[in-house]
């Protein structure tokens, strides 16, 4: 698709030339794109695939989807999300976004599909034997096949990637590089991720910033937490599982903003932050 190779192109300016063999490797495990209608008038569950692909105008793939050569998500789709799917064929490692259809409220479309790619690039094989595979996207640990116990650092991993993502559309926009949104949407869009920024996240992203981003691409999170150390880092996850699921959406994070508890929580957030600057392995 056209798309993705803009995207590529995008990924190998930000992340350099010396990253470009990976990026070339890494998104060649997606098998495509598939779009689908967001519906106000969802389905059931219980629906068949093939009511499902009618229902919500999918096109592509079809026959693959209900052979189930690909994975399908009827959660995804009923609940108009973008999201990316994994799987192993042939002892090789593939990728498929499911992704909504722009309409006229997708004013962060272009944000969303860079997030969504980005998690392509990502993922990638760190364990494959005879009894199980385990992926490893950024910093977060995924089984495919087979047990294998894996930390949870869920929110850790997804919030570092939207700050990333947010910088490379930031990148896209000075490269003056054009994909579905127009530049007025890419503004609400650039003003409305600004207006819910977390001061603790942006902290802690511009402290290790260059090292976040290296990191990430190569799914290095032992190094990561060596360098901050692994008391302050499990500190620091922990926190970040406690504020988000306390203050879990923007309108919530809105209402709440100048409560005195949030604003605690926010300090306490900061002072961890403050120790792992601290921490003498970052500077080894």
């Amino acid at each position: 698709m056209e798309i993705i190779d803009q995207i590529k192109k995008i990924f190998i300016k930000f992340y350099g030339k010396e990253y470009e063999e990976l990026i070339v490797k890494r998104l060649s495990s997606l098998e495509g794109i598939i779009f689908y209608d967001k519906k106000t008038n969802v389905i059931s569950d219980t629906s068949s695939k093939k009511s499902y692909l009618q229902h919500y105008g999918i096109t592509d793939m079809n026959n693959k989807i209900i052979a189930e050569e690909i994975p399908f998500s009827k959660y995804i789709i009923r609940n108009g999300f973008p999201g990316m799917m994994s799987w192993v064929e042939k002892g090789n490692l593939k990728t498929i976004i499911y992704f909504p259809r722009k309409d006229q409220s997708s004013i962060n479309y272009d944000y969303v599909l860079i997030h969504e790619l980005l998690h392509v690039l990502d993922e990638h094989i760190i364990i494959q034997d005879e009894d199980k595979v385990v992926t490893r996207g950024g910093f977060s640990t995924m089984t495919l096949v087979g047990d294998y116990e894996v930390e949870d650092y869920e929110w850790f991993n997804e919030l570092i990637h939207q700050r990333i993502s947010e910088e490379i559309m930031e990148y896209t926009i000075n490269l003056q590089i054009n994909l579905y949104n127009t530049k007025e949407e890419r503004i609400i869009a650039k003003n409305k991720y600004l207006k819910d920024q977390n001061p603790v996240i942006e902290q802690f992203y511009q402290t290790f910033k260059q090292k976040l981003i290296e990191y990430k691409i190569n799914g290095h999170l032992e190094k990561l937490i060596n360098d901050l150390g692994k008391d302050n880092f499990l500190q620091f996850n922990s926190w970040l599982n406690k504020y988000y699921t306390k203050y879990s959406s923007p309108t919530i994070r809105e209402i709440k903003f100048n409560d005195d508890e949030r604003q605690i929580m926010i300090g306490e957030g900061l002072s961890i932050v403050a120790k792992m600057r601290e921490n003498i392995n970052y500077f080894k």
